[in-house]
């Protein structure tokens, strides 16, 4: 298939013209897009700086537009792709199967987009599951939100009792969404026994009905703090030595990694806090030791999926020597 070339818009003679003509692709046509490709393409310069050449320029470029999905290939040159199988590779062509994300910013947002902080939250609950649905889209197989934190407990109740409600009512939403996908969703919580009953209820049935499901886990932090995360996990081990279960010779990273509420799945490879703040707040602190870390300027509620493709595409950027 020819390998089309941006054509001069001023030629000299006629030696020009078919050196032009063969960078165009006329020589190594092979097929009937090719041929008129490559003769409407000598046609332009054949009438270059004319009105006809614009037209007819104009007509290329709407034919290539019209015909690109259909002429995608692999290197091979004998596969047919399209543009969704093409994006839907670049989480993994990058090597990102876990995202971890600290979603800041609500509070802000609905401060300034409503007068009240508070509102912001619902916005935040949005973003989520657009953010879920890219993170599918590109290929990302686990994604990690920090929902609400231990930490998070000591804010004013009335806020603390609007964030369980919303939880509670889109517990039914982000069930539907996952089903539809064939996403399974998981709780995290390092304490759940602050979460009141009602919505403990809810986090439970969102589990059983999405338990089954394989394409992408949802991770949800809830009343989670990684800092209790790890001391729970020493308590338990604690408790297997003290039974004669475990020999305190034989306790590694792995022991500790095994009894972490993320037991069995692979630690993020990126980190992501929005709002601009460049703290981990106690978030997956053992998890995201070899993490990369990025931090964007946007608010959590304003974050979209082209910010998803962003981000993978930096991190394919980045050099991992992991201490090499």
């Amino acid at each position: 298939m020819a390998m089309w070339q941006t054509v001069p818009t001023n030629l000299g003679d006629t030696g020009d013209l078919m050196v032009g003509a063969t960078a165009a692709g006329i020589s190594g046509a092979s097929d009937e897009h090719d041929m008129f490709s490559a003769f409407l393409q000598l046609y332009c310069l054949l009438l270059c700086g004319g009105i006809v050449q614009s037209v007819a320029c104009s007509a290329l470029a709407c034919w290539e537009k019209a015909t690109r999905g259909s002429r995608l290939c692999n290197s091979s040159g004998d596969t047919p792709a399209t543009d969704a199988n093409a994006e839907a590779m670049l989480a993994k062509s990058a090597g990102v199967r876990h995202i971890a994300v600290a979603m800041d910013g609500n509070r802000r947002f609905g401060k300034r987009e409503y007068g009240d902080a508070l509102r912001g939250h619902r916005d935040g609950a949005d973003a989520l599951v657009r953010f879920m649905n890219a993170c599918m889209d590109e290929g990302v197989e686990i994604l990690t939100v920090y929902a609400f934190s231990t930490e998070n407990w000591s804010r004013p109740p009335r806020e603390v009792d609007m964030l369980m409600g919303l939880i509670v009512e889109y517990a039914d939403e982000v069930c539907r969404k996952a089903v539809e996908r064939g996403a399974r969703v998981r709780v995290l919580a390092s304490d759940a026994t602050l979460l009141p009953p009602r919505v403990r209820s809810e986090l439970d049935k969102l589990e059983a009905k999405t338990a089954e499901n394989s394409e992408f886990l949802l991770n949800l932090c809830i009343s989670y703090g990684g800092r209790g995360d790890i001391v729970a996990a020493a308590r338990n081990l604690a408790e297997d030595v003290a039974a004669g279960r475990v020999m305190p010779g034989n306790i590694d990273d792995a022991a500790i990694t095994s009894r972490l509420t993320t037991s069995g799945m692979p630690d993020p490879d990126i980190l992501l806090r929005t709002s601009g703040e460049l703290r981990l707040s106690n978030f997956l602190l053992w998890q995201c030791a070899y993490s990369e870390l990025f931090f964007l300027e946007k608010l959590w509620p304003e974050v979209d999926k082209d910010d998803v493709r962003k981000l993978l595409i930096d991190y394919s950027n980045r050099r991992r020597r992991f201490g090499k």
